[in-house]
């Protein structure tokens, strides 16, 4: 049976490769048969807008579906989406706007392992 890995980002998509490697360690712990929660918090609510298209870097929204696909669970801060005017149909399918005070605590409760990161 796997272990539970629990990221909290921080940084937003494009803003710098935090979320980029916060990706490619969640897809790793998926292909290993661990179990992945991802709470998105302050600029990071942005790697789950749907349909980006970026110039010069990987699009965090096809990455992250494809993991969703793995079993990854995605929870967005909800605060953090009303101050930047997101609105739950603006996220990718398998992201849900959740909160600090249910979601990412019920990814603590399960997590073996915590990784944070950003700035």
């Amino acid at each position: 049976m796997g272990k539970n890995l629990t990221i909290l980002l921080f940084s937003g998509a494009m803003m710098s490769m935090e979320a980029n490697v916060a990706v490619a360690l969640g897809e790793k712990a998926l292909d290993m048969g661990h179990n992945v929660n991802l709470f998105l918090f302050g600029e990071a609510v942005t790697a789950a807008l749907k349909d980006q298209t970026p110039k010069r870097f990987p699009s965090l929204s096809e990455d992250l579906g494809r993991m969703v696909g793995k079993g990854l669970k995605i929870a967005v801060c909800s605060t953090c989406c009303i101050g930047r005017g997101i609105q739950p149909g603006y996220l990718m399918p398998g992201a849900k706007i959740g909160s600090l005070t249910e979601d990412f605590t019920d990814f603590m409760e399960e997590a073996d392992t915590l990784l944070m990161l950003g700035r």
